[in-house]
This record gives C-alpha cells, structure tokens and sequence, in this order.
C-alpha cells in the first residue's frame, strides 16, 4: 500500500482497462499505480490519460513492483489463466476479466493456486454485483415468483466483422460468442442452479473458424435453462427467469438496470441505477475482500467460476459432436 490506499495495477491498456481506471477514481482508499501493454507506447498514453505513476512494456515487470496490492487483468481471454497464476505467485490479489478461462481446467488450476499461495483471486463477472441482480435475486430468493421453473439467456450483438477479423475474437481457441458473451449468460444460470447440467439440445453456427452464434439448452434438476449469444445478430438482450408464481424478464442481462416483474397478470417495472457505473459495485466488493484477508467471494466464489467454465465447455463440446 501508499499512503494508505491500495495501489493496483493494470495488465492491458485497452478499453475494459480505461472503463476500470475510471471507476476506480471514485475510490479516496485505493489508486492506480502502474500499467503494462505489450508497447510501451500504449502503456504511456494510457498513464498520461490516468494519471498513471508507472508504465511497462512488461506485464513480468509490472508484477514485480512491491507497492502494488492488486492487479487488474484486462487481456485477451487466452492471457487470462497464464498471467492470474503469475500473479498469484507474485502474491498479486486479482481481479480478472470474464472469461476466467477458455476451459474450466484452466479456471481449476487457478483457484487450486490460489488456495495453495492464500492470496484473493476472483473472475470480474461485473453483473452479479450490480444493485438490480442483486435486488432480482433477493426477490427470488423470497418466493416472489414462486419456485424458479426455467432460466432463459440471451446476449446477441452485431459485431463490426473488420473489427473481428483482426482481433482474437477470430481466434478459434478464445474466440467466438460464447466465451465472449456467453459467460454472462452462464453466470445467471449457476448462480440458481445448483444441479449438475445435462445437455439435450445445441446449435452453434462456425463457419469461419469460431462460433458467431450458440443455441443450448440444458436441465439441472428440474429446472429447464437455455444459453443464445451471437456476433452476428441482434436480439432482446435479456433473462427470463420463470417461477410457479410469475416471472422476471430483465433487459441488458449483462450490465441490467430494469425489469419486469409479472406476477398474477399485474405487472411491475423495477429499475435500479449502478453505483456511479457499472464496474463500481464489483471493485467494492473486491477491495472488501481484501481488507477482510479473503481469498474467495461470496458472490462470485471459485466454485462458480469453475461452474460457468465446466457449462460452456458442455455447450462447445456438444456442438462439435454435432459437426
């Protein structure tokens, strides 16, 4: 720490990495210390842009500096395992962007490095932190609509296809939808179903080398849950949890701030703001975790990281028996 106040660090310099610089400026307990990209040049501007002490053209070296408390891991989703557990082993808390893993052996060896080192890791699954997930599950929670029958996802986009091309989201390893938008999706449905996933139905379109669209559907328990992302295609956006009793259809599944909450035909529009955006809420909670000397959370543990990686590796799998 400096002056009291957490110092992190961020490895990558792109727009997810502003988006959290900026968020973490309304912390007075905590400030950014260091940054690294892959040219020190975009690792400068970005230290200019956020008043930045340190830039590194080396994601090793940033690690190495003793001020930092935490890091913020915000590359592309194949880094994401390899530069946790370098973290971790620098004794680093982190905080790492979705997906944890493009497999949920990857997300396993995290979290047993984790345990293993007793230092905070968790996947930023920034959703289940916002003030309306959580208010939707506590009314869950409660029997508001009755016991949850069916879970249905949907995060659709129409993605700039030159933008695609030349990113890693072409890459057939950690490309595609499903990683990209499809953890969002996995994160609504773990978090109420705690029966193991039996897959019965899936559709995945690949043309090109990587999913631009994924259909699943699944039963846990006696629940029904399905999973649709695209890269290709626009769609509502949402999560249509269904109970005995009514029904909560939340739009923006991925960053939600309304809903509609139908119970005996009377309908309810809830709506809740971000605690000053959408990444704020999520950093608390992590920097809690910290001062608290917790290597897990409560609202995303390892156990559901692990989930959410063990359900998309289900849907890959059953799409390429389908091949």
């Amino acid at each position: 720490m400096k002056d009291g106040k957490i110092c992190w660090g961020i490895i990558g310099a792109g727009n997810i990495a502003k988006r959290f610089a900026k968020s973490l400026q309304y912390f007075d307990d905590a400030m950014l210390y260091a940054v690294s990209n892959r040219t020190l040049a975009k690792a400068t501007d970005f230290a200019k842009m956020f008043d930045v002490p340190l830039a590194f053209d080396s994601y090793e070296k940033l690690l190495e500096v003793s001020e930092i408390d935490a890091v913020y891991i915000a590359l592309p989703h194949g880094y994401h395992a390899e530069w946790s557990k370098k973290a971790i082993l620098h004794h680093k808390a982190v905080l790492c962007e979705k997906p944890a893993g493009i497999c949920a052996s990857e997300v396993e060896e995290i979290c047993t490095l984790a345990k293993q080192e007793h230092v905070l890791w968790m996947e930023a699954l920034k959703t289940r932190f916002i003030p309306l997930y959580q208010d939707i599950k506590s009314r869950i929670e409660k029997g508001e609509i009755g016991k949850l029958k069916e879970i249905h996802t949907s995060l659709c986009n129409v993605f700039d296809s030159e933008h695609v091309l030349h990113s890693y989201l072409s890459d057939p390893i950690q490309g595609g939808a499903l990683l990209d938008c499809g953890i969002y999706c996995a994160g609504w449905i773990e978090d109420y179903c705690k029966e193991p996933f039996t897959l019965f139905n899936v559709h995945i379109e690949n043309e090109k080398g990587y999913d631009e669209y994924t259909y699943a559907k699944f039963q846990s328990g006696d629940m029904v849950v399905s999973v649709e992302t695209a890269m290709d295609r626009s769609k509502p956006r949402q999560a249509t949890l269904l109970g005995t009793k009514g029904t909560i259809v939340v739009d923006d599944l991925h960053r939600p701030t309304q809903a509609i909450l139908t119970v005996n035909e009377k309908q309810e529009k809830l709506h809740l703001e971000y605690e000053n955006d959408d990444f704020y809420s999520q950093i608390l909670h992590f920097q809690t975790l910290m001062k608290k000397g917790c290597i897990t959370s409560d609202i995303m543990p390892f156990t559901s990281s692990i989930r959410c990686a063990k359900l998309i590796d289900e849907i890959k799998k059953g799409g390429l028996a389908c091949l």
